[in-house]
């Protein structure tokens, strides 16, 4: 490995520690997934979400959620997904949720040992709260980009490195009110065991704003640990 190479992941994992072990880190996120390869068109996953408030009496939510991706030509997918998603408070009413969602993934481009990747997606949210106008538009942009930063086992463990950002859009005026506009910035290590196992380790910075706002302002950090099991059917 490079010295540079060898620079940049000790940063990174200077980054990860100072932040996940001394700063404010008010929520930690935790997902599963099960991922099936179904032909060489066509990718299945499975994912079971936790998000928690590590605050006195914080809030607990739980996702499930299915999707489904298609490649339409190399390095560039169809997806859609839907999922249920549900808050517990201690003190007022839970929230719950069935969103739905369709996107393009592109990898693009690839810049030296960085790859670069962009998520565009529509997403349809319904919201049992009691709300006065409980259907909600989002549009999603995710831009990040990966390098790989150690490999070993001729090649089929890797360590990486991966860093995101993603704003997210309200497309109703009449919910800007209620709703955020949110911005979130990834900084992460990704870890392939092999071609089953990998994982993640993120640490996520939360912007967020209603339509009555002009500026954005810093509402949590958050630990995000992702799991994944992937198994590929003999074809």
């Amino acid at each position: 490995m490079s010295l540079k190479k060898l620079i940049l992941s000790a940063a990174a994992l200077i980054f990860l520690n100072c932040h996940l072990s001394f700063g404010q880190t008010e929520q930690v996120w935790g997902q599963f997934s099960f991922i099936y390869t179904a032909s060489p068109k066509w990718k299945l996953s499975t994912d079971a979400f936790g998000r928690y408030q590590l605050a006195k009496n914080g809030w607990k939510g739980h996702v499930l959620r299915e999707v489904a991706s298609f490649n339409i030509r190399p390095k560039l997918n169809l997806v859609g997904g839907a999922g249920y998603y549900s808050v517990d408070y201690p003190d007022i009413e839970d929230y719950k949720e069935f969103r739905i969602w369709q996107g393009v993934q592109a990898r693009w481009p690839k810049i030296g040992p960085w790859e670069f990747t962009h998520y565009v997606r529509l997403e349809e949210k319904f919201i049992f709260q009691g709300l006065e106008y409980p259907y909600v538009t989002r549009f999603r942009y995710m831009i990040g980009g990966g390098m790989p930063l150690l490999k070993w086992d001729d090649g089929n463990r890797v360590l990486s490195v991966n860093l995101g950002f993603e704003p997210l859009w309200l497309l109703n005026s009449k919910v800007s009110d209620l709703y955020s506009y949110t911005h979130r910035s990834y900084y992460g290590l990704g870890l392939r065991l092999n071609d089953k196992w990998s994982f993640g380790l993120s640490y996520i910075s939360q912007e967020f704003k209603t339509g009555k706002e002009e500026h954005f302002f810093h509402i949590s950090d958050v630990a995000f640990l992702k799991v994944a099991y992937n198994l590929k059917r003999q074809y």
